[in-house]
């Protein structure tokens, strides 16, 4: 099944043209203690759920062993030894609580929780995040979201999946070292977005959105996603989209 969404608005979201030199200075920022390591697997690895992730997931040739965390958590993906994922910031409270998932789905059998991550590099900065997987969402799923009895609504993915991208692109924002709502700095707003449903997607379930920039043409700004159960061994939904850059004022 394949569903389509026509000129919505993207979550909590700012985009750049990606023509500019970023400055990377993530090698001066020291590491939390609380850490993930990288794998060699493209896979996302986990055995076990934690009430929270931690600050920072750490690039490491072999996993990082976490003293305060059980049990450990890998992470997979790329080259283990020049970048890792840093979680961002939820929205502001005032933009949070009419956010359709962190104000009203934030709750307790609905989205119980919902975390993004971006790709921050060590050494050896590309000049541009395109082809390069830049973000990725922890999220856990109640059993009030659902279509089918026990399923989680094909709405409900489309949503996560908009969202995610929307990150994405806050993801880029941070790798050229912008801040928001810099004039220099364009927003987006989704002009299509498309999702194949490849498994069901059970209720009560943690899942992981990992999203990747293809490519920029112009004012359009191209990205896929998948949405993996936690030890990669389901792939729930496949998306695709297509963000339009528009000046702030077009918001208002």
């Amino acid at each position: 099944m394949k569903t389509v969404v026509i000129t919505s608005l993207a979550s909590v979201v700012t985009a750049f043209t990606l023509d500019s030199n970023p400055v990377n200075n993530a090698s001066k920022k020291p590491l939390s203690k609380k850490t993930f390591a990288y794998h060699g697997s493209s896979k996302y690895l986990s055995n076990k759920l934690p009430s929270l992730f931690p600050t920072v997931f750490c690039a490491s040739p072999s996993p990082t062993i976490d003293d305060e965390r059980d049990p450990k958590e890998l992470f997979g993906g790329g080259d283990p030894s020049t970048y890792y994922f840093e979680k961002m910031k939820d929205p502001e409270r005032n933009l949070a609580d009419s956010h359709a998932i962190f104000g009203a789905l934030m709750k307790p059998n609905s989205i119980e929780r919902y975390n993004a991550f971006h790709r921050v590099y060590t050494s050896n900065a590309p000049e541009t995040t395109i082809q390069q997987e830049i973000c990725a969402a922890d999220i856990k799923i109640g059993k009030n979201l659902n279509g089918h009895d026990g399923i989680v609504h094909g709405g409900i993915i489309s949503l996560l999946f908009d969202d995610t991208f929307g990150w994405g692109w806050e993801a880029i924002r941070l790798f050229a070292n912008k801040e928001y709502n810099d004039e220099d700095f364009p927003h987006v707003v989704t002009a299509n977005l498309n999702v194949d449903y490849r498994a069901p997607l059970p209720q009560d379930t943690n899942i992981v959105i990992r999203v990747r920039h293809e490519r920029t043409e112009g004012r359009k700004v191209y990205m896929s996603a998948r949405m993996e159960s936690h030890d990669g061994s389901i792939l729930f939904s496949e998306a695709t989209v297509l963000f339009i850059t528009v000046k702030s004022s077009h918001l208002s």
